[in-house]
C-alpha cells in the first residue's frame, strides 16, 4: 500500500541521518506510539534506498536472551555480509560489536519493541548507557529504539532517574492519521465514497495505519463491509482492545479497565466515575492521562477554576468503538457474531454522532485554522456548545452545533448558547460572531 502522510516525522529522521553522516558520530532516535500505528513502517520508509546497511532486531515477550543473540547474529551476518562473527553471550555484546564495526562502516540499527528488554535483561539499559557514552563520538550509528507500550517507553526514555535520560537525540511520538489524511486514503480506494463511509472509516479505525490497511486489503469501503470484516472469528479487531490494555496495565488492570469502560459509555465527570470504583480514582486518572496517554481532560474553553468543571474523554477512537461494541466475551465465546453486528447497526447512528464532534475537532486542529479550539458548557450544564473556534489574530469566533443530520441543527438555540458563552467571556464580544451547523454534509 502507498505510504501516506508522516512528512514531518520523515523530515526529522532525515535530519538525524544527515547528522550521523556529517559528524561521523552516532544518534539515538526513539519512535513510540500505540500498537499498529506504523512505527516500523515509518522507519523502513525513511531508510528505503539508503546505501547504509540496516540491521533490525525484534524483541518479544519472555524471549531467552541466548535465543535472541543467535537470531541477531544471523541478521548481522546477512545484512553486513561479514566473514566473521564474534562470540556474544548478551544483547549488549552484540551491540558492542556493531559499534566497533561502525567506527569504519556506518550502520543503521533498529530495535523493535525494545521495551520487552526489561523482562529479558533488567540491567540492559544501564549497560547500553555505558556503551553509548564510550562509542557515540567515534562511531557512525543511527540507533532507532522503537516501542508500542506508552508507559514503558515513557519510563525508559523520559524518566530522569533512568540511565538513558538525556541521551536521546529525538523522540518521535507517532499519532493516528488526521481526518484529512483518512479522507485522502479512502478517496484513493473509493472515489465515490459517501460522507457516511468516511465517518465509518474514521470511527472504526481511529486513524490507525494497520486497521486502515486491514480493511482496505479486504475491500471494506462501506459501513456494512467494514463491520463484516471486523466482526469475524479471524479478525484481530475483536481482541485488539484486550491485548492493548493487558500490555499497558500489567498491574491493577481491573481498575483501569473499569474507568475506561465507563468513559466509553458516556460517564465523563470525575465524581460520576468515582461512583463505580471503590478506590480513590485521582491517581488512576492522572496516570491514564499523563503516563498511558489514553484519556484527556476536557475543560470548557477559556474557563477559569476548571477543576469541578472538568470532564474526561478517551483519546483512542478505536478503543471507544471496541468498548462500545466489540468488548463482548459472552457473544464472541458463543460465536454469536450476527448479534454483535445487529447491536452495532442498532446503535451506530448515536455512537457515530458523538464521534462526528471529535472528527471536526481533530480536523480543525490539524488545519491550524484557530488559535483556540474546544467545547464549552456552563456550570449547571444548561448550555453546551459542541465546538468553538476562536482566531485571536482575525478577531472572529465561530460557534458550531454538530449533528449527523443537518435538519436537526437549531441555529436559533445555538445563538442563545452563544450569548451565554459571551456573557462569561465578554472580551470576545468585539469579535465577529458566526454561528453555524456542521453535519455529514460538511465532510
Amino acid at each position: 500500500m502507498k505510504f501516506y502522510g508522516r512528512k514531518a516525522e520523515l523530515s526529522i529522521i532525515q535530519e538525524e541521518l544527515e547528522l550521523v553522516n556529517k559528524e561521523h558520530s552516532s544518534r539515538m532516535i526513539v519512535v513510540t506510539g500505540r500498537r499498529r500505528i506504523g512505527k516500523t513502517r515509518l522507519i523502513e520508509q525513511a531508510l528505503e534506498g539508503s546505501a547504509v546497511p540496516t540491521v533490525q532486531f525484534v524483541f518479544y515477550p519472555y524471549a531467552l536472551e541466548s535465543v535472541l543473540v543467535k537470531e541477531f547474529l544471523t541478521e548481522i551476518e546477512q545484512k553486513l555480509q561479514l566473514n566473521y562473527l564474534p562470540a556474544c553471550t548478551s544483547i549488549v555484546d552484540v551491540l558492542a560489536f556493531l559499534f566497533t564495526v561502525a567506527k569504519t562502516t556506518p550502520i543503521n540499527i533498529v530495535m523493535d519493541e525494545c521495551q520487552e528488554i526489561d523482562d529479558i535483561d533488567p540491567a540492559f539499559w544501564g549497560r547500553l548507557q555505558a556503551l553509548w557514552d564510550r562509542n557515540k563520538r567515534d562511531s557512525s550509528v543511527a540507533l532507532f529504539l522503537c516501542g508500542s507500550v506508552a508507559s514503558a517507553m515513557k519510563h525508559i526514555f523520559e524518566d530522569y532517574s533512568q540511565p538513558l535520560f538525556g541521551r536521546v537525540d529525538r523522540i518521535i511520538k507517532l499519532s493516528p492519521f488526521s481526518p484529512n489524511e483518512i479522507k485522502e486514503i479512502l478517496s484513493d480506494f473509493n472515489h465515490q465514497y459517501s460522507a457516511d463511509d468516511l465517518l465509518a472509516f474514521y470511527v472504526m479505525t481511529g486513524g490507525v495505519a494497520q486497521y486502515i490497511e486491514y480493511l482496505l486489503e479486504r475491500g471494506a469501503l462501506h459501513l456494512e463491509e467494514m463491520v463484516d470484516v471486523a466482526v469475524n472469528p479471524t479478525s484481530f479487531f475483536l481482541n485488539e482492545g484486550n491485548v492493548m490494555l493487558a500490555n499497558e496495565f500489567r498491574a491493577e488492570y481491573g481498575v483501569y479497565y473499569l474507568i475506561l469502560q465507563k468513559m466509553a459509555q458516556g460517564v465523563t465527570k470525575r465524581e460520576e466515575l468515582q461512583n463505580f470504583v471503590s478506590k480513590s480514582i485521582g491517581g488512576y486518572l492522572a496516570k491514564l492521562e499523563n503516563f498511558y496517554s489514553l484519556i484527556s481532560r476536557n475543560e470548557p474553553l477559556f474557563a477559569e477554576n476548571t477543576y469541578k468543571k472538568s470532564r474526561f474523554k478517551m483519546t483512542d477512537r478505536y478503543l471507544m468503538f471496541w468498548f462500545a461494541f466489540l468488548n463482548d466475551p459472552q457473544r464472541i465465546g458463543a460465536g454469536n457474531f450476527q448479534s454483535i453486528k445487529k447491536n452495532i447497526f442498532n446503535h451506530y447512528e448515536t455512537f457515530s454522532g458523538r464521534a462526528l464532534e471529535q472528527y471536526f475537532l481533530e480536523k480543525f486542529r490539524s488545519e491550524s485554522r484557530y488559535t483556540h479550539l474546544g467545547q464549552w458548557w456552563d456550570r449547571k450544564g444548561m448550555n453546551e456548545i459542541d465546538l468553538i473556534g476562536v482566531n485571536m489574530d482575525e478577531e472572529k469566533v465561530d460557534i458550531f452545533e454538530i449533528k449527523r443530520n443537518d435538519k436537526k441543527i437549531n441555529l436559533q438555540t445555538l445563538y442563545v448558547k452563544a450569548e451565554a458563552f459571551l456573557t462569561q467571556n465578554p472580551k470576545l464580544r468585539k469579535f465577529h460572531l458566526n454561528c453555524c451547523g456542521l453535519s455529514l454534509n460538511e465532510l
